[in-house]
């Protein structure tokens, strides 16, 4: 049985019981033939007039270029792939010229994707305290968070934090109206003011609760807590002031504060936040995790109290909910183990459909700035973790644009929150805080383009790369890889201009490259960095080529071989075979035994010429020009 070759490209034919035949090895033992052609010997009939030849098949034709993106999709001469902007965010393994994918790419890492026609660096951050913190909150002041039972302010006005020292109980969850903070104690709530001063709002039923989840939502107060009694999971419904604080938590489902009773201390509470008409409640049970509308009755003056939940929403099987937030009465935004889901209200109001994952990570939090969407990172970018940051205004099929953001130098961000109206992040960790920085740029980014294939696998050459940038200080790296982790690297190019740079004797031809960007900030001014505009990838078509084989055979009834041994065939059956494998397209092995080459080809086409015959044969025949095309590779 003839070994196995490498095939390439589809084999025109259909399989059948001779294959075996036609690829196998012919013994050259019985009749020393020059050629065998699918296990049949033949002698060579080459002379001055019926010369052999072998010629590279034509692989390239002449096209024009009638796509959107002009010269993008040339074949008659180079082949391009640029990139002008990368507002469509990540997450494209490949990059090529599809609509949707036009302005994509695969990965970055401190680099702000976010302005149209650039891509620069990401402010670096900066830690604030050498202590965790969870349950971040945007206030006037700055930004609340919690940490060991204790209440932290990052204050704006001196850039420190600040212990909440007249704080003395132990704070379990926090929330804010936007300038206090209302923290769920293990005693009760509490407001802490925006003079930091500490008021006890409620005591906790029995003296003492775990609190949950809390949020002020539609101006009351709401908790979801456990508490010491035969339905111990609670939705409480607060007034925001009550006349004499602390006041007490009616435990009445029917008259009193409580507004949802459950029996088993198996469901959690994560998260309290509003639509348009509902109040939701997101909790978890075991594998299941789910969120409760709780509509106003309007029937009544004032605010109104909630009534009967509803199950608004639930989660596939396994996917935890970690925080779930709405935004500016249209988006409901989850935050899970698997990662953001945005939701759009539904016409009600009461609830909301929520979409596939814009990102997948374990995500612990998420907050907002102008139409963009913050979430916590545990997923590394260089080494480190930090934030995503996804685009509520530019929607990537049923997903939204989203890229890796700020980064921190240490831990897991846990929760986050924006400081002020600066719209500066403070970013919580389990054991330290950090805070982005007002003007310093990160020290470092990158950005991967995904993988460019020009739209086709065959093999392409890459020729040379073009890169327009602004000289707005520090350097700008330029990395050409290739599958096999091989690379073009030519280190810091020229800011402020455009620039071509060879690659053809860098790389080898292969299916696929990758162009990496490498921004580094200024080494004398830490608030100035490389502005990238624009990068070209030029190739030419390097396929891998096949070869035409045209060979004069002898076809006669009587053929001496070299060693005087006579062989008697039938010239038609022989040449008939031919032609029925020329009509099958079948594959065949191709045997030279003049160098010891052996391809595995099919045939292009027969001729047969009646002539004399020559000395050395006998009988009826002529001679026989095949036409034969490789098909295989040959493997080194």
């Amino acid at each position: 049985m003839a070994e196995n070759k490498a095939v390439v490209n589809d084999l025109p034919y259909a399989l059948g019981q001779d294959i075996i035949d036609r690829l196998a090895r012919y013994d050259r033992s019985g009749f020393a033939a020059d050629y065998a052609i699918g296990n049949q010997p033949w002698l060579s009939a080459a002379s001055d007039a019926a010369a052999i030849s072998r010629v590279t098949t034509q692989y390239q034709k002449e096209r024009v270029d009638q796509e959107a993106s002009a010269g993008e999709n040339s074949l008659s001469n180079w082949w391009l792939r640029s990139a002008t902007s990368w507002h469509r965010g990540g997450g494209a393994e490949f990059y090529d010229a599809d609509e949707a994918d036009l302005y994509r790419y695969r990965e970055s890492a401190n680099v702000d994707v976010w302005t149209q026609g650039q891509i620069s660096l990401l402010k670096d951050t900066t830690e604030v305290a050498a202590h965790g913190g969870s349950s971040a909150q945007t206030c006037a002041l700055g930004a609340w968070f919690i940490d060991s039972g204790n209440v932290y302010l990052y204050q704006l006005s001196t850039e420190t934090v600040v212990q909440i020292t007249a704080f003395t109980a132990t704070a379990q969850v926090l929330a804010t109206d936007g300038c206090s903070a209302l923290v769920g104690a293990d005693d009760g709530v509490y407001e802490i003011d925006n003079t930091l001063s500490v008021t006890k709002l409620y005591g906790a039923p029995g003296g003492a609760w775990t609190v949950q989840a809390i949020g002020y939502v539609k101006d009351r107060i709401i908790v979801g807590c456990e508490i010491t009694d035969p339905l111990p999971m609670r939705v409480f419904e607060l007034a925001r002031n009550p006349a004499t604080p602390p006041a007490s938590v009616d435990l009445s489902p029917t008259t009193g504060d409580s507004r949802f009773e459950y029996q088993s201390t198996s469901l959690n509470f994560v998260a309290v936040t509003e639509t348009t008409a509902a109040i939701l409640v997101g909790l978890t049970i075991g594998v299941q995790s789910k969120v409760l509308s709780f509509t106003i009755d309007t029937s009544t003056a004032g605010a109104g109290a909630m009534l009967e939940p509803i199950n608004t929403a639930e989660f596939p099987i396994g996917e935890v909910l970690r925080n779930l937030k709405s935004y500016l009465n249209t988006y409901v935004v989850a935050a899970t183990n698997r990662g953001v889901r945005v939701a759009a209200e539904t016409s009600t109001g009461t609830g909301f459909v929520y979409g596939p994952l814009s990102v997948e990570d374990d995500i612990s939090d998420l907050t907002f700035d102008g139409e963009f969407v913050y979430a916590t990172r545990s997923v590394e970018r260089l080494g480190a973790k930090g934030l995503w940051r996804i685009d509520l205004g530019e929607d990537v099929g049923d997903f939204y644009a989203f890229a890796s953001d700020l980064s921190i130098s240490d831990g897991t961000p846990q929760s986050v929150a924006f400081i002020g109206s600066t719209g500066r992040a403070l970013i919580c960790a389990g054991t330290k805080v950090f805070a982005e920085h007002a003007t310093r740029l990160a020290p470092v980014g990158e950005l991967y383009s995904g993988w460019v294939r020009f739209g086709t696998t065959e093999y392409k050459q890459p020729v040379s790369f073009a890169v327009r940038s602004d000289d707005t200080g520090g350097t700008l790296g330029i990395r050409v890889l290739n599958p096999a982790g091989e690379f073009a690297d030519f280190g810091s190019v020229p800011l402020g201009s455009v620039l071509n740079i060879p690659l053809s004797a860098e790389l080898l031809p292969d299916t696929e490259f990758e162009v990496k960007v490498t921004l580094t900030r200024d080494s004398v001014d830490d608030t100035a960095g490389p502005t990238l505009d624009e990068w070209q990838l030029r190739a030419l078509p390097a396929p891998l080529r096949s070869r035409t084989i045209v060979l004069p055979l002898l076809c006669f009834k009587e053929e001496e071989d070299s060693n005087g041994v006579v062989r008697t065939t039938d010239p038609w059956v022989r040449l008939q075979a031919l032609e029925k494998l020329e009509q099958s397209g079948g594959a065949c092995l191709f045997q030279d035994f003049s160098t010891g080459e052996e391809r595995i080809c099919v045939v292009r086409a027969v001729q047969f010429e009646q002539t004399s015959p020559p000395s050395f044969t006998n009988g009826f025949g002529g001679i026989v020009t095949i036409q034969l095309q490789t098909v295989d590779v040959e493997l080194s």
